[in-house]
């Protein structure tokens, strides 16, 4: 799903901005900004289970998260 491509990319660039090292993709899930529900149903996707997220939600939550990534790195604030 691409949504959850999106969140976890963002979560590993912001680590890798904030500290220089890289996090895996696992260890991206757990640090997605997102609710709970969807987390859970990353970590459940990344495990290999069939598990549908609400399209438009679950874009607009990804979406959001890149916009706010993408202005705090042109701000250098994490």
């Amino acid at each position: 799903m691409i949504a959850d491509l999106g969140l976890t990319s963002m979560a590993r660039g912001r680590h890798a901005l904030r500290t220089g090292q890289l996090l895996t993709k696992s260890a991206a899930v757990e640090e997605a900004r997102a609710p709970a529900w969807l987390v859970d149903q990353l970590r459940a996707r990344r495990h290999g289970h069939a598990i549908a997220s609400p399209r438009a939600r679950t874009a607009w939550i990804a979406w959001r998260d890149a916009r706010t990534t993408t202005r705090m790195a042109r701000r250098q604030r994490f």
